[in-house]
């Protein structure tokens, strides 16, 4: 080992000596020196390329042979500066600063994986890791939502971004902010063409937030009315529209949800 280090101090760009004592670390389980050898194959190398791949190689080493976070983030901060949009250092940071609690350091690595991640459904994913850092270690609830409703922007099916939103709107108790979140994964959820459930459901929502909470009576009838034309068939929700048909002074639609109530419950057609 020490006769092939003097010689590549001689001639560092030699192929041969550079793999031969590459073996022969590996062999020996001289982990720590390998490192070293590696980033001197980096100071060498030919290309940018292959110069991020090895700085790449000897975080790994440091990480996972040598057990030194810290000098692992500074070898891929150095194949980083080589490639900024390279994904597979970009993903090595950010599992080394989530498993060493550097959170601010977290989330910057994970907008910039959000930038250069060409899938929507992935890049979604990347948001909802945000917004869980934000959320859990900033206790940050307004980025949070933020970062959540860009992830259902990307990705208007993502049920766990969608719950976690959800969870947020329900414990900040802003029947306001409630209102804007749940309007918009009501339209996203009609876009994206997901299920009448779930359309209903928001339906249902925004309408009894503003029939109850807000005091925006054309508001809720306007929701209740589109919940209504995906389940035509719930007399108690035609009764709830046609009873708003008539506190906005929309009388004819009134009379004719209270027509088609006779219909369908003769017996209790209700009062308009």
């Amino acid at each position: 080992i020490r006769y092939l280090k003097r010689a590549l101090t001689a001639r560092p760009t030699d192929l041969l000596l550079c793999r031969q004592l590459r073996s022969l670390l590996i062999r020996e389980q001289l982990w720590l020196d390998l490192a070293h050898h590696i980033g001197h194959e980096a100071e060498y190398a030919s290309d940018a390329h292959e110069q991020a791949l090895l700085y790449l190689e000897q975080g790994e080493v440091f990480r996972d042979r040598v057990d030194a976070p810290r000098q692992a983030v500074e070898a891929w901060f150095r194949a980083l500066e080589l490639q900024p949009d390279n994904k597979p250092i970009l993903v090595r940071l950010m599992d080394a600063y989530r498993s060493t609690g550097q959170w601010d350091a977290s989330v910057k690595v994970l907008r910039k994986l959000a930038s250069v991640e060409p899938a929507p459904k992935k890049r979604a994913q990347y948001m909802y890791a945000m917004a869980v850092i934000e959320r859990d270690k900033f206790e940050d609830d307004d980025r949070a939502l933020d970062s959540l409703d860009y992830a259902l922007d990307l990705d208007p099916g993502f049920e766990k971004a969608y719950a976690a939103l959800d969870a947020l709107l329900i414990d900040g108790g802003d029947a306001a902010r409630q209102d804007y979140y749940i309007r918009r994964m009501l339209a996203r959820a009609i876009d994206a063409e997901l299920s009448d459930d779930l359309v209903v459901e928001l339906a249902l929502r925004v309408g009894a937030l503003n029939r109850d909470i807000l005091g925006d009576d054309q508001a809720a009838y306007d929701a209740f009315r589109l919940a209504l034309q995906r389940r035509p068939n719930e007399v108690a929700l035609r009764r709830q529209v046609a009873e708003l048909a008539t506190v906005v002074g929309q009388l004819t639609a009134a009379a004719r949800h209270q027509t088609i109530l006779f219909e369908q419950s003769p017996d209790d057609p209700g009062p308009l």
